[in-house]
């Protein structure tokens, strides 16, 4: 996918994650309504879903800004420094919808999950092979060899 299709990703992402916020799939999003579907282990898959999903927004802005290896490691920490701040807006813009409310320790979990992101891509783009950095973190961070196109 170019450059313009991971921007597209991300702000689909971004908006998917503020309509959530937003009231609008309030009851499927709530504490009660996903109590029904995982019982005890709400807390936990709640708390999970928040990783991922901003762990997911760490990667597309990486995806979107990241366009030279060199600047890997400057780009993962815009990546992640963008995503925390856009999980803080998040929980502040739910502190205004009568449905929801603004939970900061939520933020600490969405920027565990960005941070989570941050290291396995750092922890890739050194240690992955040519292959994998490719396929993960785009077609510019490995040289294509022959034994690749087979």
């Amino acid at each position: 996918m170019s450059i313009r299709g991971w921007r597209v990703a991300l702000v689909l992402w971004m908006t998917l994650i503020f309509l959530a916020s937003s009231g609008y799939l309030a009851f499927w999003m709530s504490a009660d309504g996903t109590e029904e579907v995982f019982g005890l282990f709400n807390y936990l898959v709640r708390k999970l879903a928040h990783c991922g999903e901003f762990a997911l927004l760490t990667y597309f802005w990486l995806r979107s800004i990241c366009t030279r290896p060199e600047r890997l490691n400057c780009s993962i920490g815009w990546s992640v420094g963008l995503s925390i701040l856009y999980a803080a807006t998040d929980e502040y813009h739910q502190s205004f919808v009568p449905e929801r409310q603004g939970i900061w320790s939520d933020v600490i979990f969405d920027a565990a999950g960005a941070l989570a992101a941050g290291l396995t891509l750092k922890l890739m783009g050194e240690r992955g092979g040519p292959g994998l950095k490719r396929r993960i973190l785009g077609p510019h961070f490995s040289p294509v060899s022959p034994v690749d196109n087979i």
